[in-house]
């Protein structure tokens, strides 16, 4: 078992966000990275000042450049790269995956060194080779993925720019927060995003307005920080500079509040219509999100608005990664979407119907509108079979004064395009709209090249192509009539997308171009960082110069650098302890603590338990563990004492919650190996496919492997799936009962071999060897024997996988702990058995140095499982030639001091039916009973749960849209999976009539039969809600009438709760009263305001009243066109009386169960609706009331 446990906890873990020390609401981040000395780089040991390591590997630059010289052709192999359109294939001399910027700095100056070019990817989503350059170093900034501060007090966040736009929002969204300008799609990177300047569908600004800091490498390796005040022209130029002056890896950005939206759908069949609209809504401060769509049929514009409802924060909206797009619409996009028949079908019928575009579904709030993958849009792998197709876009910049002469010319050119055009088609085509940003000098994060120099207009042309060259003259000859007439308007074009425009209609639509290039070249001047679309521009440009004379252009002088020792600012100081095996000290460790200190780390623990180890329920054991933490904490605050909850505390109180009895004993396991063997399985997979394909090893075969601290569990997939021949040897302690459980195997997978045998395997004998459980487990004796065991048995050109977290501060390695030590505490191991089981966990460039030291070289890219807080990369390495091990000098590589002597991780710790007393079992028959009733409990209790869920989501939402069909598709997919368990162990007749089963068949019957009839019912309120409005806030909010007093001025809506959204104001006096009315509510000769409202429905309602009803300016006039009302209230007297001039009459009484001891009564009242808000005030201050609920219409 305690293999098992090492298999798990080395491969479940979550996504790379920094866990930063807490101050106030501002978040400091702790950077390992900055302890790293200038003088050393990625080949050199990284040690941190406190770290205990004696590692000492001091070699430089040119001793390391020089190392892979004695290391196999596989390391100075050419890498084939692309980006997304598929039509730049470029051939780069490497391709570098660092992991700070020490590792960026390493990569500048080696390409000084050769006199060689960089060029930069983030997602790779470019089309015009702005991320390629023939025989470069590319830089993948993908594990550059961190956040590293956030703060709330000012909004702003700051993270490494290799960071994706999903993981920034998902991590965000936890706060009730969002990043404020995003694209249509949110898998771009970060880095990617700043470097063309990117303006997307959240804002009418370019990405540049939410910029205020940046952190970069420049062309000589310096650390330069930038912004309006510092380096301000180089800021200016990093900002839509296509990764030309520098590789920026922190961006601090601007961060707005997550808001619930509606949607809004306007129709115009006359462009000048749409025009004057789109002007007006652009001083509408609620508008958040904005987008426009052409109908290709027969040019009429559908207007989408996305208003803000309130201002409330909206968090923990997010659920998993993004969506993507579904089987069905990449089919229709793929294979139909450019056919006529189907636009008039989608234009003209569908969306019409639908009131919202097939890729977009109903969402409440703005980050789960923009949560979705590009992925599937960008790929056309399948489904079904492969085609040689690509997509393309281009967009059009037009002033907004000349929208009325561009539309109908661009409708003219679409129609001649689609009939001429026979190798590329128009699926789609947008408008968004960007705003001219000042020019001022404290506006110098605007780009020189500038797509918005005035209020534009943006057209988004979205097409699918041929992947040949007469797609290409297609499109290109389409995109000159459109960028020559753009021009003409005084507009532009995007130059991230295809190079289909001349050198002189980018001067035209650019005329800074020769500035950028100036700057270029007085910035960097060799030139180091290059691409595609930059050297074939430039050069035109030279050639054109040389022809015709220069162009006129003030070229802005530069002045120097302003360069930083530190990579990062000063508030970004390191906390790093990697090296020090931290179990083994003597004081109980108090890592859950250390979690704790603030939002972010703190929220390690849930991830980890909800997407990397998901046995029991995520949010009970963080409620769990959270509340033990903060009434610790509450308590040393009240007596004045400094106390921190230690692990052990934690670890005992997690096993006494959830480890109560066999049965959540067994589920837990059940739990543990069905993750194993589904969801764990795939991830590996998934993992050595982009690892192996990274070093172009995904299709050579390999001969011979060696496992390392596992029973090989995955060799039937490696086997399978990789062309793995020859023998196969398993390394671990010893053999287990429970390793055919792990393996999914009854027989051995491979030849045994101990750990103290690993001598029997023959020299340079095999090409593969995996450690998936990572190498922090082995002391340091251990560690040099096993690595030089693994050198030995390598041919030269080996690779050998390891999987590792990268505990590069403090807060990973407590991370990394709080892992194992929730694992052992779920799967059953006492406090003391986990307290022995050593761990040394280290950096990942740590363990880079220490394999590099063992003649393996790191090779690969850096694979991790998503949302796995703690960093578990998977790498490889591959053996250099000659690579001869000397005792004295690898036993120098890592060693380490430890305090105390700890139990090795081979020491293994077993569960069996043998370590139980014989006799303690007084009757077996009624102890024992079958495994199957665990599998079948789960339909059941699935049942269960399904009549709960429908009761608490009627709480807030229409019973019409319940997912009706999807639960009871589940339901019998649980059925079928439980069956299919038991009939795999007990055998078919056995699972089928169990009587479990059969009961369970009998509820899936019957639930089947009800749900089915109230999808059918629910079909009947959505198709007429469908053709009764545009909005999609009808089914969840009604309206209302409030009168204020006129000390409640008009203009200062916020004296209203946030729910409430006026639609329509007046101002009357009370003429119109009768003098009973004014003698009863003591109206005075004054005037009033009256406001028609819109109010949330179901449980919101009743808060929304109850919030009113404390101010005593306001009075419901109508709800719904209605004057009464009822109200449920839940009390704990019999008879509860009303106070006198509140119109209200009790209409029902009753108990839930009737004459219950404790059970209270239920009253219901039917109000008066001016007297509602009076009633509300008189049950907030009687003790006796349980519960308040206004049963709106």
């Amino acid at each position: 078992m305690k293999c098992f446990s090492k298999i798990l906890i080395g491969t479940v873990h979550k996504n790379t966000k920094a866990h930063l020390p807490r101050h106030g609401t501002h978040f400091v981040p702790s950077l390992a990275s900055s302890a790293y000395s200038l003088k050393r780089f990625h080949f050199c040991n990284l040690n941190n000042n406190q770290s205990s390591s004696n590692t000492s590997i001091h070699t430089t630059n040119t001793q390391a450049l020089d190392s892979s010289k004695t290391c196999p052709n596989l390391l100075k192999r050419i890498h084939w790269v692309n980006d997304v359109g598929g039509m730049n294939r470029t051939r780069v001399q490497h391709i570098h995956y660092p992991l700070d910027e020490w590792d960026i700095q390493n990569v500048v100056k080696i390409a000084n060194l050769e006199k060689s070019s960089i060029c930069i990817r983030g997602q790779n989503q470019t089309m015009g080779g702005q991320t390629l350059f023939p025989n470069a170093h590319r830089i993948d900034m993908e594990r550059m993925n961190r956040i590293l501060e956030l703060d709330l007090d000012n909004e702003t966040v700051t993270v490494q720019t290799g960071l994706t736009w999903d993981e920034l929002m998902h991590f965000l969204d936890q706060f009730g927060y969002s990043p404020a300008i995003l694209q249509s799609y949110v898998t771009f990177s970060v880095g990617g995003s700043i470097s063309v300047d990117i303006h997307g569908i959240t804002s009418h600004q370019s990405i540049s307005s939410s910029i205020l800091e940046l952190h970069l490498v420049d062309s000589q390796g310096n650390f330069v920080k930038c912004n309006v005040q510092c380096n301000p022209e180089l800021f200016q130029m990093a900002i839509g500079g296509f990764g030309l002056f520098g590789v920026i890896y922190v961006a601090k950005l601007k961060i707005v509040p997550n808001t619930k939206i509606d949607m809004k759908l306007n129709r115009f069949t006359e462009p000048e219509k749409f025009h004057n609209y789109y002007l007006e809504t652009l001083e509408k401060e609620n508008n958040s999100i904005q987008l426009a769509r052409v109908n290709l049929v027969n040019g009429n514009i559908d207007f989408y608005e996305f208003p803000k409802i309130g201002n409330e924060k909206m968090s923990g909206c997010l659920n998993g990664p993004p969506r993507e797009m579904s089987l069905l619409s990449q089919v229709i996009y793929k294979w139909v979407g450019d056919t006529r028949l189907f636009r008039n079908l989608r234009f003209n019928f569908l969306e019409k119907w639908l009131k919202h575009p097939l890729d977009w579904k109903a969402q409440s709030d703005r980050n789960s509108l923009l949560y979705e993958s590009v992925k599937p849009v960008s790929s056309l792998f399948s489904p079904f079979v492969e085609l040689n197709k690509t997509h393309v876009l281009q967009e059009y910049f037009i002033p907004k004064q000349h929208f009325l002469e561009w539309y109908p010319f661009m409708m003219k050119e679409i129609k001649q395009f689609c009939k001429l055009s026979k190798h590329s088609s128009l699926l789609n085509v947008t408008i968004r709209f960007v705003k001219k940003r000042n020019s001022h000098p404290s506006d110098l994060n605007l780009p020189i090249l500038t797509y918005a120099k005035q209020d534009v207009y943006s057209f988004v042309f979205y097409y699918r192509a041929d992947k040949n060259v007469e797609a290409d003259h297609e499109l290109e000859t389409f995109h000159h009539v459109l960028s020559n007439k753009a021009a003409e308007f005084g507009g532009s074009f995007y130059l991230p997308y295809r190079h289909h425009y001349t050198l002189p209609q980018l001067l035209k639509s650019y005329p800074e171009f020769e500035q950028f290039v100036a700057m270029k070249k007085a910035l960097d001047p060799n030139p180091v960082f290059n691409n595609l679309w930059f050297s074939n521009y430039s050069t035109l440009l030279e050639q054109f110069k040389a022809r015709h004379g220069s162009v006129d252009c003030n070229v802005i002088p530069i002045p120097p650098n302003i360069v930083s020792d530190n990579p990062v600012s000063e508030n970004l100081q390191p906390s790093h302890e990697s090296g020090n095996p931290s179990n083994q000290n003597t004081k109980e460790p108090t890592h859950y603590s250390k979690l704790n200190r603030n939002k972010i780390s703190e929220r390690g623990l849930y991830d980890f338990l909800r997407y990397i180890f998901p046995v029991v329920n995520a949010q009970q054991l963080f409620d769990l563990v959270k509340g033990e933490l903060d009434k610790n904490h509450i308590n040393s605050s009240a007596t004045s004492t400094t106390t921190t909850t230690n692990d052990r505390h934690i670890y005992e109180l997690i096993q006494k919650h959830f480890r109560q009895g066999i049965i959540s004993n067994i589920s837990i396991l059940f739990n543990a190996v069905k993750y194993n063997m589904s969801v764990l399985n795939k991830e590996m997979k998934h993992q050595l496919h982009d690892l192996l394909s990274s070093i172009g090893k995904r299709n050579e075969p390999f001969h011979g492997c060696m496992t390392l601290g596992d029973c090989g569990r995955f060799v039937k997939m490696m086997r399978r799936e990789f062309h793995i021949s020859g023998p196969i040897y398993i390394c671990n302690d010893q053999e287990r009962a429970s390793d055919r459980i792990e393996r999914s195997s009854m027989f051995p997978v491979g030849q045994f071999v101990s750990y103290p045998n690993m001598s029997q395997i023959p020299s340079q004998s095999l090409d593969l060897v995996t450690c998936f459980i990572g190498l922090h487990h082995y002391k340091d004796s251990e560690l040099d024997e096993y690595m030089k065991h693994v050198n030995r048995v390598l041919r030269p050109g080996g690779i050998f996988i390891l999987r590792e977290h990268d505990a590069y501060n403090t807060n990973v390695d407590s991370m990394a702990h709080v892992a194992h030590n929730t694992f052992n505490a779920l799967m059953g191991f006492s406090y003391e058995e986990n307290s022995r089981e050593f761990r040394h966990f280290r950096s990942m460039k740590e363990w880079n140095t220490i394999c590099e030291r063992y003649g393996l070289k790191q090779a690969g890219k850096y694979c991790i499982q998503k949302f796995d807080p703690t960093l578990d990369l998977m790498t490889c390495y591959v053996k250099c030639e000659q690579s001869s091990m000397h005792s004295e000098s690898a036993s120098a590589t890592c060693h380490v001091t430890t305090t105390t002597v700890a139990a090795s991780a081979k020491d293994s710790f077993q569960h069996s039916s043998n370590e139980i007393p014989n006799g303690l079992i007084q009757n077996p028959s009624s102890y024992l009973r079958s495994h199957s009733l665990t599998d079948y409990t789960i339909p059941e209790w699935f049942a269960v749960e399904l009549v709960q869920k429908l009761g608490s989501f009627l709480n807030h939402t229409p019973w019409y849209d319940y997912p009706f069909l999807h639960v009871i598709l589940q339901f019998w997919k649980l059925f079928y999976q439980a069956v299919k368990r038991v009939a795999k162990r007990d055998g078919l007749i056995s699972a089928l009539w169990n009587g479990y089963n059969v009961m369970n068949f009998v509820i899936g019957l019957v639930s089947t039969f009800l749900l089915s009839q109230m999808f059918v019912l629910s079909m009947i309120p959505k198709i007429v809600g469908r053709f009764s409005s545009n909005s999609t806030a009808n089914l969840t909010h009604i309206q209302a009438v409030l009168r204020v007093r006129n000390s409640m001025n008009v203009n200062k809506p916020c004296e209203l709760p946030n729910s409430v959204r006026i639609l329509n104001s007046m101002v009357s006096n009370n003429n119109n009263y009768s003098k009973v009315q004014i003698e009863r509510e003591g109206l005075r000769d004054e005037s009033f305001e009256y406001y028609q409202v819109d109010v949330p429905r179901f449980l919101p309602f009743t808060t929304c009243m109850k919030e009113l009803s404390r101010q005593f300016d306001v009075q419901v006039i109508e709800i719904a066109g209605q004057t009464s009302v009822n109200i449920k209230i839940v009390s704990a007297k019999k008879d509860l009386q009303i106070e006198e001039g509140i119109e209200a009459i009790l209409i029902e009484k009753y108990q839930i169960v009737p004459n219950a001891r404790d059970e209270d009564y239920v009253h219901i009242f039917s109000v008066v609706t001016r007297d509602l808000l009076k009633l509300l005030q008189q049950l907030e201050k009687d003790e006796s009331i349980r519960h308040v609920q206004i049963h709106d219409f």
